[in-house]
């Protein structure tokens, strides 16, 4: 029988075995090498594009409506502050027919069903350049209310509809996901790439903006379905009911 030296230990083993019997650390998921990490790499940003819509219409769009913006007269202050009372009314009278089930279809409604928290957030943010009297700060305090409560009902049942998503983009890869817990907040990734620790590395960095916007608290790693142990990453993320704007690089602002 041919025999080679676990890499962990030193104890002599059969080479067809799949784990040492002395240290139990794995032996043939070695063999997939850099290919799988390139793999990781590229799944790693398809993922990514589950919650990264196209910009180009919108791109166009804004720059179309802002050449049109121009030619018009600048409103004053008093003005601005009218259309942002506007705004808050028209806002909250969304949120009082919002249902987040009609987010959970697709890809684009998943989109969409994150995008909405750091819009309304900013929303709320821009309150603060107006001197607002006591009927409008009162009105202003509502909406940040109604989201704050739309948001902590929102978010649970976003990352559990985040499992089936990521299933459906790995199942072809051998690779799967799902998420569990109180509150959906932790997510486990299983397949035989992560055998590997750089693999793992990659995919969490890949993943984390993603994850921190749906704020998980948890990410997990297995190679195989039945391990026993697992890597694990610990997720510093925002209560559901806290409003943040999410900015480009993984950078946010919390809106008190």
């Amino acid at each position: 029988m041919a025999l080679q030296k676990c890499k962990e230990c030193g104890h002599e083993i059969s080479k067809k075995a799949d784990k040492c019997p002395n240290c139990g650390a794995p032996q043939k998921p070695k063999q997939y090498g850099c290919g799988t990490l390139i793999l990781v790499v590229l799944l790693g940003g398809f993922l990514i594009s589950l919650f990264t819509g196209n910009n180009t219409s919108t791109t166009k769009a804004t720059s179309q409506s802002s050449k049109s913006v121009s030619t018009q007269p600048v409103k004053t202050l008093a003005e601005k502050k009218n259309d942002y009372v506007a705004k808050l009314k028209r806002e909250i009278d969304g949120l009082e027919k919002y249902k987040v089930d009609t987010y959970l279809d697709s890809k684009d409604s998943l989109i969409l069903g994150v995008a909405l928290f750091s819009a309304w957030a900013m929303i709320v943010e821009e309150g603060e350049k107006f001197t607002l009297n006591n009927e409008e700060a009162a009105l202003l305090k509502k909406f940040k209310s109604k989201v704050s409560a739309v948001q902590s009902n929102a978010l649970p049942k976003l990352r559990d509809a985040y499992g089936p998503a990521v299933r459906k983009a790995l199942w072809e890869h051998d690779l799967s996901a799902k998420t569990f817990g109180a509150g959906f907040r932790t997510i486990e990734f299983v397949g035989s790439a992560f055998a590997a620790n750089r693999n793992i590395k990659e995919f969490q960095t890949n993943l984390s903006d993603v994850l921190h916007r749906l704020r998980f608290r948890q990410s997990r790693y297995k190679w195989y379905k039945e391990a026993d142990e697992y890597t694990y990453y610990n997720i510093d993320s925002h209560d559901d009911s806290k409003l943040i704007v999410w900015v480009e690089g993984g950078r946010y602002r919390e809106v008190k």
